[in-house]
């Protein structure tokens, strides 16, 4: 039975690594769900950047929240009358809108790289607890008050 490579004292760091505790690998799922989280940002920004109907709309509001706050207490004819130029302006244009979100194209490879250069773990262990973090952070929308939920809103705050 117990030949000649079947076990014994073999000193140090041979064999296989330690697992990472459940605390470390939620970590580095968190790093990914935010670096992921971000690049998505990054692509909305780029393409509301391009579309100028967004751009005037930006303007006109910008200019309505500086009226308001120029005059907090109540609106002078003179303020009056620009604010309703400019509502009129943006009824012109339109009103609503929100940013496309859209997935990142590319960026999980490049997350999975940098969260396993930062962390020191193969590409792999990352991409494990990238899916781990994405399931707990399922799981937390469903019961936010479950002993998991607590770690991971230690890691997300």
């Amino acid at each position: 039975m117990g030949g000649k490579g079947s076990g014994g004292n073999h000193g140090g760091n041979v064999g296989r690594p330690r697992e990472l505790s459940f605390q470390q690998r939620l970590a580095i799922g968190v790093f990914c769900e935010e670096q992921h989280s971000i690049a998505g940002r990054r692509a909305a920004l780029k393409s509301i950047a391009g579309d100028s109907k967004r751009q005037e709309r930006r303007k006109r509001q910008m200019k309505m929240r500086r009226l308001r706050r120029q005059f907090p207490a109540g609106l002078p004819a003179t303020a009056r009358f620009s604010l309703e130029k400019v509502s009129r302006e943006m009824d012109e244009i339109g009103r609503a809108y929100s940013a496309p979100l859209k997935r990142p194209k590319g960026a999980r490879s490049a997350i999975l790289q940098r969260a396993a250069k930062k962390f020191k773990v193969p590409v792999g262990t990352a991409d494990k607890c990238w899916k781990l973090a994405r399931k707990l952070i399922a799981e937390h929308r469903k019961t936010p008050h479950s002993a998991e939920a607590a770690l991971l809103n230690a890691h997300i705050d």
